[in-house]
């Protein structure tokens, strides 16, 4: 009875969660066409987040 319900709220959140991952593709590119060529490289998230100044 549980693998069935898990199945069914599989297949109501499957699209769901594939269109919000397309929608999170298509963000990611747009903001990496806004940033300058720079910001294309694959940089360390440390050089995006520098830590705060203590």
């Amino acid at each position: 009875f549980l693998s069935q319900r898990m199945r069914l709220l599989r297949f109501c959140l499957e699209p769901f969660f594939n269109s919000l991952v397309k929608l999170l593709q298509n963000l990611f590119n747009f903001l990496r066409e806004l940033l300058p060529p720079s910001f294309s490289q694959p940089t360390p998230i440390t050089n995006l987040f520098p830590p705060a100044a203590s």
